[in-house]
Parts: structure tokens; C-alpha cells; sequence
């Protein structure tokens, strides 16, 4: 859905109650054979798909200056207001008014705390790059409890391509991330390109980005969301998308029948592959490896000379002392890497959810895509973990893989891996240094759909290969 932009992979607990929070339905999928297709008759009662949340228009009215004003509400309590007008009309006693730093509201906000105050403040800030996110104090008779958060946007430096586009949907994602720190008021503005022939598509990407947000984010602060444009044609075309969204027979199915179908993009809450609940420990299958020696030799570990050989499925042979010693920390061949057995960790208590979305992921233009949803409730370290009966805090986590062939084998790998509690350990976070949380267990996931590489999205053409082979090398990989 967005292309080549930059976020940071984040790891924040979640408070938020995904049995409630639901999805939604947003425009026609791209065609593919999705694996939810085939597992749509697993997906759980109670769970996820089975109370979707799709935006509702509460009411339309008009606003102080007598323009027209639609009221939705939005998942997690979110309510979502589109109106005509300016930002200075104070529609609502906002927390902060968000605005790129050039253009007609950026003028009208200058005019209104005065022009040399307001060049002031954007000094310290003129060498930011494009895409970059800052906020300055108001002041004046109307701004002055409201701060003004400005992003570096220039609308001449994007078109109507895919690429320009996805980036733009990328700086309001960005935006709402960071007016979600510290505001619940605030007003967003539908960010467009300088060179334009169909409105619908920008706007389209806009309300899908809202609506991810509602539903995935970790812990939603923000309460209002104020769509203000002084153009009518923009508040029309948002309007108008949002209109398409609430009457869309998909939509209207899930809501009167529990969406428990695919085809409703619903989630899919995960049920065992395995044939038996994994523990926490290492089994040794007994078939792959086997006592075949007859003669005296040296083993090539402790360098023993004993006859009770063990020859593993790659050929490589070594005492059984010191088979047994392997297979207590890891089932795998010191000399080639080969596992021989069962790899499992020690996971806490987790659901996994997962879905088809009608949206595609950088370089994978032909398909949908798979969301994720991993949901770790809160709970206390047992004796394999690091500190037993220290508590530690729920946290949601979600991913994206393309829908396409080699997209839902890794799907499957990772189902595979969450039998065995691999996905997830507790230990110390990489990226808050914290330690007793749960954290990611060596098996990489693309958390943004977005951001390149060193930003844990797309577009990377290697990861799918990439994430197998770490996946294999903990014995996943079938």
C-alpha cells in the first residue's frame, strides 16, 4: 500500500482488546488465492472476525459557519469529523492543528500568531528533510493552548504515481503516530500531490491510512480526528469515500452476519498445526537419528575413542554422550547445521490472528497482502524464563507478507513456529533495553508495510528467502 518511505520498527505494550477490535472493510481485494480462502472454516467464534468494526457514519450536520459536516465513529472509541472550513473556525477546542509548512494553511496560521513570531519558530527547524515531523507553540487569541504540528511538505515534489502516492500515505501514518503521543484533538490534513488527475486514490489511501490506524495501532490516545479543508472538492471526495466504505455490501454482510468468511476480511484466529501442544524444550526425534557403529573410532566432539556412534540424518556421526549434550540445548549438526529434531521454545501464553487485506505491499503490485496480529496478554514468568513469577506487560505485535504463493508458505512456516513457541521469548528488548519483556525470538517480521529494509518494511526482494532460512534454521521448514 505505501511505497519507499522510513519508520522505525517499535516495540510499545498493548492495552487494547483485540477481541473487540476488529476489522474492516475497505474496497475490493486484488484477485489471489488467498490461504484464508482455505481456513476460513477455522476462524473463531468470539475472535476477531466475528464483530467486525467497520466506520459508521453517526450523523451529518453542519458546522458553526454553516458548511456540511459528517460525524463517523471510528474502532477503539475514535470519533472521525469531516468538514469544510478553516482550522481557525475552531470547530472543536483542538490540541494541536497539523499543517505542512508551506501552503494556504501554513499562511493562515502566520497571519494569525503573527508572521515574524511564526518565522521564528520555523527557523530552528529549516533544515529538515522532507517528511519530517516538529511542532511549535500557538499563540494569539485562538491558538494559544493548541500546538501547531507541521511536517516537511512540498506538494511539488509528488505526482499521481504509485510511488508519490504511497508516500504521501506514508507521512500521514508517520502523522498520526505522532500527534498519538501526546494529543487527543486533532486535525489531519489529506496530504496531495502537486500534479493530479483522479482525486479518489489519494483520498482512498488517506481514510484506508485512519482506518489501519484505529485498528492496529498499540494503545490509541487520540479521540477526535478533524478532517478540515477549505476546498469542497477534497471534503467531498473524503466524504464520498467514506460513504462507499459504509454501504459497501461486504461491509453490510459483516456487519449483519459476523463476517466469519474470508471474503469479509475477516481474521483467521490460528489453531495448531502440530499434533500434539509444543513445550517448553528440545524433543529428539528418535527416527532421525541412529545408533549404526560397530567399531572403535574418535569421536570428533570429545574426541573419545568409544563404539556407541550416533550417525544423524546428514550423515555426520558422533557419541551418543555427545548427541544427547546437543540435542538438551538444540537438535542440530555442529558440523553442517542440520536439525535433527524438534526445536521449541519458551513462548509465553499467545493468539495469532491473521487475514487478507485488499491492499498490496512495495514490489508485490500483483497481490494482496497477509496482516498478522500476534496478542501476548499480560502475565508472570514461569520457570524457564529468565526471572520465574516476575510479571511482564502485555504487547501486540503485527506483521505483513505478500499474498502470493511463496508469501503464504512463510505464512505457514510461522504458524508453524507459533505452535512451537519460537516467535516470541522474554529477555532483554533491543530497542528500549528493557529487560523481562516480551521480545521477538531471532525470526524477523516485516512490521511496516513500508520503509525499505532498515525501516522492517518493503520493498526487500530478499526477505521472504531470508526469513526461511532463519525459520529452517530452527528446524521449521515444512
Amino acid at each position: 500500500m505505501v511505497k519507499d518511505a522510513h519508520q522505525v520498527w517499535v516495540e510499545d505494550p498493548s492495552k487494547l482488546d483485540f477481541q473487540n477490535a476488529n476489522h474492516y472493510v475497505a474496497a475490493t481485494p486484488v484477485a489471489s488465492k488467498s490461504i484464508l480462502k482455505k481456513t476460513a472454516s477455522s476462524t473463531s467464534k468470539g475472535g476477531p472476525a466475528s464483530n467486525p468494526a467497520v466506520i459508521k457514519i453517526i450523523k451529518e450536520t453542519t458546522t458553526k459557519m454553516k458548511k456540511k459536516k459528517m460525524i463517523c465513529s471510528l474502532p477503539i472509541d475514535v470519533t472521525l469529523f469531516v468538514y469544510e472550513g478553516s482550522v481557525l473556525d475552531m470547530e472543536a477546542p483542538y490540541d494541536a492543528i497539523t499543517c505542512p509548512c508551506e501552503g494556504v494553511l501554513s499562511d493562515l496560521i502566520a497571519n494569525e500568531v503573527g508572521k515574524a513570531y511564526y518565522e521564528k519558530q520555523l527557523e530552528a527547524f529549516r533544515d529538515k528533510d522532507e517528511g519530517a515531523i516538529f511542532s511549535i507553540k500557538g499563540k494569539g487569541d485562538k491558538l494559544s493552548n493548541t500546538r501547531i504540528v507541521h511536517i516537511v511538505h512540498k506538494r511539488s515534489h509528488f505526482d499521481d504515481s504509485a510511488q508519490s502516492l504511497n508516500s504521501l500515505s506514508w507521512r500521514t501514518e508517520k502523522l498520526l503516530h505522532f500527534l498519538n503521543n501526546s494529543y487527543k484533538c486533532v486535525t489531519l490534513p489529506c496530504l496531495l500531490p502537486g500534479k493530479i488527475q483522479d482525486l479518489r486514490r489519494p483520498v482512498k489511501n488517506f481514510v484506508q491510512e485512519i482506518l489501519d490506524f484505529c485498528v492496529t495501532k498499540d494503545d490509541v490516545n487520540i479521540k477526535e480526528i478533524h478532517v478540515v479543508d477549505t476546498n469542497p472538492t477534497i471534503v467531498k471526495a473524503i466524504t464520498s469515500e467514506i460513504r462507499s466504505i459504509c454501504t459497501s455490501p461486504q461491509a453490510q454482510k459483516g456487519v449483519l452476519n459476523g463476517a466469519n468468511s474470508a471474503s469479509n476480511y475477516g481474521w483467521t484466529k490460528h489453531t495448531s498445526l502440530e499434533l500434539s501442544d509444543a513445550k517448553a524444550s528440545v524433543t529428539f526425534d528418535a527416527k532421525a537419528a541412529s545408533a549404526t557403529s560397530t567399531t572403535d573410532s574418535e569421536c570428533p566432539i570429545c574426541s573419545e575413542t568409544v563404539r556407541d556412534f550416533v550417525t544423524l540424518p546428514c550423515n555426520h556421526q558422533l557419541c551418543k554422550k555427545c548427541t544427547d549434550n546437543i540435542k538438551k540445548v538444540k537438535p542440530q549438526c555442529p558440523f553442517c547445521s542440520k536439525t535433527f529434531g524438534t526445536v521449541t521454545g519458551n513462548q509465553p501464553p499467545a493468539d495469532m490472528y491473521f487475514r487478507s487485506s485488499p491492499y498490496s505491499l512495495p514490489g508485490y503490485d500483483e497481490c494482496s497482502r497477509i496482516e498478522i496480529v500476534y496478542d501476548v496478554p499480560a502475565g508472570k514468568q514461569t520457570p524457564e524464563h529468565p526471572r520465574p513469577g516476575r510479571s511482564y506487560d502485555a504487547v501486540r505485535r503485527r506483521a505483513f507478507l505478500p499474498d502470493n504463493e511463496e508469501g503464504r508458505r512463510v505464512l505457514h512456516l510461522l504458524r508453524r513456529a507459533f505452535d512451537r513457541r519460537l516467535i516470541f521469548t522474554i529477555g532483554e528488548s533491543r530497542t528500549s533495553g528493557m529487560e523481562g519483556v516480551v521480545t521477538w525470538n531471532d525470526i524477523h517480521h516485516k512490521t511496516r508495510p513500508y520503509g525499505g529494509p532498515e525501516g522492517f518494511g518493503y520493498p526487500d526482494p530478499t526477505y521472504l528467502q531470508r526469513v526461511q532460512e532463519e525459520l529452517a534454521a530452527k528446524g521449521v521448514n515444512e
